[in-house]
């Protein structure tokens, strides 16, 4: 399949302006500054087709930006690409539209956000149709890889090699098809990637080397820690006198313990008896000592309650004295009283009423009354006088005869008080005598060892004692015992020796059971690593016959896809080289001729070719002859916009 641009129509992509390219020629050449837009019209073209930028980014801005570097709102993008697919002519266009709204409730439009809509022979179409035929040219990646020249090399080294490998067909049949080895390796692989089977191996490889590692170790120690073979008939020997002479000590010991055990008898009689009397001395003193203790405790509770009439009698003295003082003060004050009240009485007796002739006047006048009218007056007023004086002196008898009536009973009060006196003197008298007599009992508290049953038991009690002190002690086997713990010891010894022989024999077979585990892990680990050279061998072959065939297809440009270590380990690589030089380190013009090499090599293998786009060609003088559309970008200050240029007008030309 061969796609050809034809023309190229631009409106408001990024930096570039309304503007129009038509390439009828097998060669086109576009000129600008840095800066002047270059690299975004490839870009456009990129993403007119799958919405991405040359380098496979879907997320970059496309929007313009204003001279403050702020994206200008309103602006819609749309490029839109005429292309020849194998001589028929197709239009694509995409275009990318702001989404602006009025609210019902807002003055002004607001952004909703962005829409984008699709075109094919300027008929609307959905983005799956409209990616369905893109994908029917070309794939997303083998287009971006024939279309620039650098961007296969900017791919990871895991993704150069698919692609590449992906273009060359090797069966690994094939590569074992007359090796035994390969064929046993495939049959091993069923089901798994020979990547998969190599970490398989180098685990088991791990859990192998520890083990293998550390068994000789453990061996030597076995060795070194196995004592000597005892001399069995002499150890035994020994143990045979040495368990005699242990019999006869167990025989003295059971008839030492046999004697104790009498005589222990004999003790434990005489023992109870002393106990007996013990015990029946005790209840003596139990009995003495509870009569004495009743009779002490009826005297402390009648102690307690003379203390208590005692105390009572303290603090009723203690009220009768504060009621004698305020009885006396009251007396006095009522004998004062009662005085003032026959002093109050004389005076009452004693008034008389004498008129003032002059006193009797008219209120309003104040002329002289008449004579009769004077006497019914005087009359008048001698009668209230006499009226108030008699009851003034009756008020004065009453209250005279209730404080002589009080003072009576004051006294009489006075003269009980007086008389308790009498009763707390008998209380104290009765109080040293209840002492008196606790006094006396506690002198009998050991009375009766004066009794003649106590008397009698404690000689009996003497007579026992003694008795006890005659029977013989227990003998002093303490020789005897150490004597056999000595022997049972030198025993243990001896026998532990003839053990050994047990031990010894157990480590043999432990020695011998480690060193068959370490011949059997050493197979193993042969076995793996056998394993693992075929598979690395087959992997060196295989990536031999990868290397040949891919490097086949191109014409200077070579690929290095395994590369051997100072060890001698293979490990894979991906390298791309022009005359041994890695591509990394080439010049821009040969990078750029490497790339070309590698578009052919790709067009050639997927039979489509596509526009490349060279950008900077202007560091490159010469490139291969490509059988496909170039459309040159070249860096020119004199181009302040980009301009499509003749070439017969420049000193640039293929060769």
């Amino acid at each position: 399949m061969r796609l050809e641009l034809k023309q190229l129509n631009i409106t408001r992509f990024r930096g570039l302006q309304n503007i129009s390219f038509s390439f009828e020629e097998p060669e086109t050449w576009i000129y600008g500054r840095n800066g002047s837009g270059k690299t975004s019209l490839f870009d456009s073209f990129v993403w007119c087709l799958f919405g991405k930028d040359h380098l496979g980014r879907a997320d970059y801005e496309i929007k313009p930006y204003d001279k403050a570097g702020k994206i200008i709102p309103r602006t819609d993008v749309e490029v839109e690409a005429i292309i020849l697919v194998d001589g028929a002519m197709r239009k694509l266009r995409r275009c990318y539209q702001e989404v602006w709204v009025k609210p019902k409730t807002e003055i002004e439009e607001v952004s909703k956000g962005h829409t984008t809509e699709y075109f094919i022979d300027d008929v609307k179409v959905s983005k799956s149709r409209y990616d369905n035929l893109v994908s029917t040219l070309c794939d997303d990646i083998v287009f971006k890889t024939i279309t620039n020249p650098l961007f296969f090399t900017s791919l990871k080294q895991d993704e150069q090699r698919k692609l590449l490998f992906s273009m060359v067909s090797i069966t690994d049949e094939e590569i074992a098809e007359e090796n035994d080895d390969f064929k046993k390796l495939l049959s091993d692989l069923t089901g798994i990637s020979i990547e998969e089977y190599k970490k398989s191996i180098n685990t088991q490889k791990a859990r192998i080397k520890p083990e293998l590692t550390g068994l000789p170790e453990r061996i030597a120690g076995l060795k070194e820690g196995m004592p000597e073979m005892p001399d069995e008939a002499r150890i035994s020997s020994e143990i045979s006198l040495k368990q005699a002479l242990v019999d006869e000590i167990e025989q003295a010991l059971n008839d030492a313990a046999a004697n104790a055990e009498n005589q222990n008898r004999v003790r434990m009689s005489i023992q109870a008896e002393i106990n007996k009397l013990e015990l029946q001395q005790q209840e003596i003193r139990y009995q003495h000592s509870s009569k004495l203790n009743e009779q002490k405790a009826e005297i402390r509770s009648q102690i307690a309650e003379v203390e208590f009439k005692i105390i009572n009698a303290k603090k009723q003295a203690e009220l009768v004295a504060n009621r004698r003082i305020a009885l006396e003060a009251d007396k006095g004050a009522y004998e004062t009283k009662l005085q003032a009240l026959r002093e109050k009485w004389k005076t009452i007796k004693a008034e008389e009423l004498i008129f003032d002739e002059h006193a009797f006047k008219c209120p309003t006048c104040e002329r002289l009354l008449e004579a009769a009218d004077i006497d019914a007056k005087q009359q008048e007023l001698t009668a209230k006088f006499n009226t108030s004086k008699t009851q003034r002196l009756e008020a004065n008898k009453t209250e005279g005869l209730a404080v002589v009536e009080r003072l009576k009973s004051i006294t009489q009060e006075l003269e009980q008080l007086n008389g308790g006196e009498k009763q707390e003197l008998f209380i104290g008298t009765r109080l040293d005598s209840l002492n008196s007599q606790l006094a006396a009992l506690d002198q009998k508290n050991k009375d009766f060892e004066m009794l003649n049953q106590y008397i009698e038991n404690s000689k009996l009690i003497e007579g026992l004692k003694f008795q006890l002190s005659t029977v013989t002690n227990t003998v002093d086997n303490s020789q005897l015992i150490d004597e056999k713990r000595q022997l049972t010891r030198e025993l243990d010894e001896l026998k532990s020796k003839i053990a050994l022989k047990d031990v010894i024999n157990n480590t043999k077979t432990r020695i011998a059971q480690l060193e068959e585990r370490v011949s059997i892990l050493n197979q193993e680990l042969a076995s793996l690593e056998r394993k693992e050279f075929i598979a690395k061998k087959f992997e060196f072959e295989k990536n031999t016959r990868y290397e040949e065939k891919i490097n086949q297809m191109f014409r200077f440009v070579k690929f290095r896809l395994f590369k051997t270590q100072v060890d001698g380990q293979i490990i894979p690589i991906f390298e791309c080289m022009v005359d041994g030089v890695p591509f990394s380190t080439l010049n821009n013009a040969m990078q750029i001729a490497a790339g070309l090499d590698i578009i052919h090599a790709i067009s050639n293998k997927h039979g489509v070719s596509a526009p490349i786009w060279i950008d900077n060609r202007e560091s490159v003088t010469e490139i291969p002859k490509m059988e496909t559309q170039i459309i040159n970008l070249v860096v020119d200050p004199r181009y302040f916009k980009l301009q499509q240029v003749q070439t017969e007008s420049f000193e640039l030309k293929t060769a």
